[in-house]
């Protein structure tokens, strides 16, 4: 203990004290002695307290009492059954001699400081949110609690981890201690955890959706199983082997079917470990939900009423609405299309859609981003005359027979109308495009001859093998054609006949065109004359002059097709289709081998080694930039599709309605299940170009919003999460984004506006990073050096420091008052 004067110069003023004495002396001189000498003492006395306070007098002695703040770790990666703080181990804890005055708490912390508490109510009534480990902060509040009369001294309870805040920061010559206990997955102690699972935000009820799952481990855990729950019932288990650390995924495949009370479906995937391949069990779970939208509308498009219905039937059974119906049905414009998510065309030829409505198609699937399935027969692709029209444009394959292929040759005769009214819409000239078309498909093994009539008829191309040569003079005479006079068709037809009959050709077909019969004849007698030699015979009636009814019961007759045409660019492609179909060009029939050469996401968990051979194709090319699944052993494609444009188009070249796919329907268990799966790839998936992506990073979720290119918005699109509503910012052309904070575990209802175009959906954090040992980083290397640099030079005591300037001013005041009452008396 020390004494010393802070102000000893004030000291001085007791030389004051003589002429105050003799002041004072000369005042009292009428009072008694012993009375005036009693206030003499009493008023020195005072003035001597005022000169020592003035000095002020200070006393110092060291304090050695210590302040000792245990700062416990009560984050998520600590609070696990084997790793819980033990309480009643006093060794844990440093020693404090009370007898000088030491003082020990007990302070948890993880995301936040809890408060003070004694050793037995630390951890049992820890209050701190344990998601997080924010070491910075209890550093900074364990030197900032301790008094300023203790030595202060922090022992630090930690796994060595933290996910929140800075790097520990140096806290000047505080003594520091860290007592580490391991962190999950160190020491041997293996840890195993969901890192993420992927699901479609959205989904229509009955849809077929992928949730994939994907999981670490920080060593070489052996064989466990993964299990998938929809709406809290058990859908799907997979075993997941870990040979290594590192990280593994896996694809379940569920139906979307949502809550009875809600339009939403809940998926949960749980692991399911042993406990040493296990610490934690809070990040075993993990949820994700997807919204379920309006059912999505499918038209199917067939060549004739219930033609289509085993592939309808089949779509039901997979919870998809399907309408039907015929070619000449299909909405005539785009607007109508928009009413449909997919649209098949089954085993439909090119000439049955008119070229205003293949045009529509072709908006649909390139701007609008809608769905094609376009399913085969033997009259579809190659044999429907899809070759060089808007459909193939679209198409993944080209609509091409293979040159090598060997087929029987047809014996085909084009009697075409050239009278005077078909210069009216360049008819004409569309008629020659046609038949050079019709001409073009077909190979040196055919016979081809063309026959024009007006008030008379002749030859254009006589009779000959469709050669190279003999092609190239064909089309030359054809561009020669011209309209002239009036119309009789009746001759024509007879020396058409005569020429079929002399024709080697084991299979034969007559065409007629015409926008008018003026001369009537005996049509029907002569249909009938092609029908007893074995020749079909199809008509095709031009304009709304010609006589539809008579032609059609001509084409009855003659066991062909009636077509009736009022728009004249749909000629070329009514002749390609129906001279391919009359030839079966590209048509393979007999057993057909199926290889598979890639696959699809929705493909998995298909054996397609155990698929029987089909019983026939049609022949096709997969374009550049196309993807081939199925093709022959010749490699003509079976199963192709490629992004066309917004949409997405599927060619299966083998016919579900004909008797190719009966190998399938009866011998293939997954028959059903594979149609679903393939209408689900190819429908329509964008909600008018806008993509929406909700992402989670920390604490916060990141919302997304991409807009289709070459739009803009009036304003920053609005989002609204739990009723607050904010504003998504510009982060890129097209590109709005926004962050906000969320908590683990809770769902949050989002919506998202722009414009015309609205989302919902619903979004549920995942655990927090505190229970992924990958996320979490190492402080002990900083903690290892403040714990160096803080013991170099410590804190061993306290100066404490006590005035005595206010003790003797109370003495003065106090004597001053006796004084007075003395003097009074």
């Amino acid at each position: 203990m020390t004494f010393f004067l802070e102000q000893p110069f004030w000291s001085i003023l007791i030389l004051a004290w003589l002429p105050i004495f003799w002041y004072w002396r000369k005042r009292l001189g009428k009072e008694t002695l012993w009375h005036s000498g009693l206030i003499l003492v009493l008023r020195c006395v005072v003035v001597l307290f005022l000169v020592v306070a003035m000095v002020s007098p200070v006393c110092t002695w060291k304090n050695l009492a210590r302040y000792v703040v245990c700062a416990m770790d009560v984050s998520g990666s600590i609070r696990t059954s084997d790793t819980f703080w033990n309480l009643e181990d006093a060794s844990q804890f440093p020693e404090v001699d009370t007898s000088r005055g030491d003082v020990r708490v007990y302070v948890p912390y993880a995301r936040t400081m809890g408060v003070r508490q004694t050793r037995a109510e630390a951890i049992l009534e820890a209050s701190p949110d344990p998601s997080a480990t924010d070491l910075s902060a209890v550093l900074a509040a364990s030197v900032a609690m301790t008094p300023e009369d203790y030595v202060p001294e922090v022992v630090l309870y930690t796994d060595g981890t933290y996910n929140r805040g800075l790097e520990p920061r140096w806290m000047g010559n505080v003594p520091l201690r860290v007592v580490r206990h391991a962190p999950a997955g160190a020491n041997g102690k293996a840890e195993t955890w969901i890192e993420r699972i992927e699901a479609p935000t959205s989904a229509f009820s009955g849809e077929v959706v992928a949730v994939e799952a994907f999981f670490q481990a920080t060593e070489a855990v052996g064989e466990w199983n993964a299990e998938l729950l929809r709406n809290g019932e058990s859908v799907e288990t997979q075993t997941v082997v870990f040979e290594e650390a590192g990280v593994r995924g896996v694809c379940f495949q569920a139906t979307a079917k949502p809550k009875s009370e809600e339009s939403l479906v809940e998926w949960e995937v749980v692991l399911h470990l042993r406990a040493e391949q296990n610490q934690m069990t809070e990040n075993d779970r993990l949820t994700m939900v997807t919204q379920i939208v309006p059912p999505r509308r499918i038209l199917l498009v067939e060549r004739s009423p219930q033609l289509g219905a085993r592939l309808a039937d089949v779509l039901k059974k997979e919870f998809l609405e399907v309408q039907s119906c015929l070619p000449e049905e299909v909405p005539q414009n785009l607007e109508g299309l928009k009413a449909y998510d997919l649209l098949i065309l089954a085993n439909t030829p090119v000439s049955r859609i008119p070229v205003g409505v293949l045009k529509a198609i072709e908006a649909y699937v390139t701007q609008w981003g809608g769905g094609l399935l376009v399913v085969g027969g033997n009259q579809s692709f190659t044999a429907g005359g899809y070759h060089a029209t808007p459909m193939e444009r679209i198409l993944p394959v080209i609509c091409l027979e293979e040159g090598k292929t060997q087929r029987e040759g047809l014996g085909l005769v084009l009697v075409v109308d050239r009278s005077e009214s078909m210069k009216r819409g360049n008819a004409i000239e569309l008629a020659r495009e046609a038949v050079k078309r019709a001409l073009d498909v077909l190979g040196p093994q055919d016979q081809v001859g063309v026959l024009v009539f007006a008030d008379t008829s002749g030859w254009v191309v006589p009779i000959c093998s469709l050669t190279q040569e003999n092609k190239k003079q064909a089309f030359e005479n054809i561009d020669k054609i011209r309209a002239v006079s009036v119309t009789n068709m009746g001759p024509a037809l007879e020396k058409a006949f005569r020429a079929l009959q002399e024709m080697s050709a084991v299979r034969k077909h007559l065409i007629v065109m015409t926008d008018g019969i003026s001369n009537p004849d005996h049509f029907g007698a002569l249909a009938e004359k092609f029908h007893q030699a074995g020749v079909t015979l199809s008509t095709i009636a031009l304009g709304n002059e010609a006589e539809p009814n008579v032609l059609a019961d001509m084409a009855t007759i003659g066991k062909g097709k009636a077509y009736r045409c009022t728009d004249p660019e749909s000629l070329p492609q009514i002749f390609t289709a129906e001279t391919a179909s009359a030839a079966q060009i590209g048509v393979v029939e007999g057993q057909t081998p199926v290889r598979q050469i890639s696959s699809l996401p929705a493909f998995l968990h298909f054996d397609f080694t155990q698929v029987p051979p089909l019983l026939g194709y049609v022949q096709t090319r997969a374009k550049i930039g196309s993807r081939t699944i199925f093709e022959t052993a010749s490699g003509s494609p079976l199963l192709c599709w490629w992004n066309c444009g917004r949409g997405k188009v599927v060619a299966f070249t083998s016919g579900v309605e004909s008797h190719w796919m009966e190998t399938w329907s009866t011998g293939w268990k997954d028959f059903g299940r594979f149609w679903g799966r393939l209408v689900n790839h190819a429908i329509r998936k964008e909600t008018d170009g806008f993509q929406v992506r909700l992402a989670f990073q920390g604490d916060g979720m990141n919302v997304l919003l991409q807009v289709p290119s070459g739009k803009e918005l009036a304003e920053n699109p609005q989002w609204t999460l739990e009723g607050e509503s904010r504003s998504l910012k510009p982060v890129a052309p097209g590109v709005y984004a926004d962050r906000i904070l969320v908590e683990s575990g809770k769902r949050y209802p989002v919506a998202i506006s722009a414009g015309e175009f609205t989302w919902q959906g619903i979004a549920v954090p995942p655990f927090s990073e505190e229970y992924r040992p990958d996320r979490q980083k190492n402080a002990m290397p900083a903690l290892e050096r403040m714990v160096e640099e803080t013991n170099q030079n410590p804190v061993t005591y306290v100066s404490q420091t006590l005035p005595f300037w206010s003790f003797f001013v109370f003495l003065a005041m106090v004597t001053w008052l006796v004084e007075i009452g003395f003097r009074r008396a």
